[in-house]
C-alpha cells in the first residue's frame, strides 16, 4: 500500500520569527497533527543562503525548550531545500520553525498509508 498525504501544514516564514507550523491556521484541513509519520520541507526561494531552526514538541507545549530543537542554524542553500523524513509524531505534537531571513516556505506533510 502506498502512502498518501492526509494533511498539509504550510507557512511563508517571516524573518527571525518563531512560527508554529502546526497551528490550525497553517493546516490544509484545519486539524491538528495526528499520530503518524511526517515529512518536513523548508524551501529557500531566494538567491542567498539562509539559516533555519526546527523544534518538535509534544502536545500542550506553547514554546520549545532548547532541548526540543532538531536543527539549529542549519544552512539552507540559495534556492535549496532542507528535507527531513521520516518524523514520527504523536497526536497534537507541534513543529516550530524559524528562518534568519524572508523567502522560506515551510511545509509539513502528514503521511498515512
Amino acid at each position: 500500500m502506498s502512502n498518501f498525504v492526509a494533511n498539509k501544514f504550510a507557512a511563508d516564514l517571516a524573518a527571525t520569527t518563531l512560527t508554529e507550523l502546526t497551528a490550525s491556521a497553517n493546516s490544509a484541513n484545519g486539524q491538528a497533527v495526528t499520530a503518524g509519520t511526517h515529512q518536513l520541507n523548508l524551501c529557500n526561494r531566494t538567491g542567498s543562503a539562509i539559516s533555519v531552526r526546527v523544534a518538535i514538541t509534544k502536545a500542550g507545549v506553547n514554546a520549545p525548550a532548547l532541548a526540543d530543537y532538531v536543527e539549529w542554524d542549519a544552512p539552507l542553500e540559495p534556492n535549496g531545500v532542507l528535507a527531513r523524513w521520516p518524523i514520527p509524531m504523536g497526536d497534537g505534537w507541534k513543529v516550530f520553525v524559524q528562518a534568519s531571513a524572508v523567502g522560506v516556505s515551510a511545509n509539513l506533510l502528514a503521511l498515512q498509508g
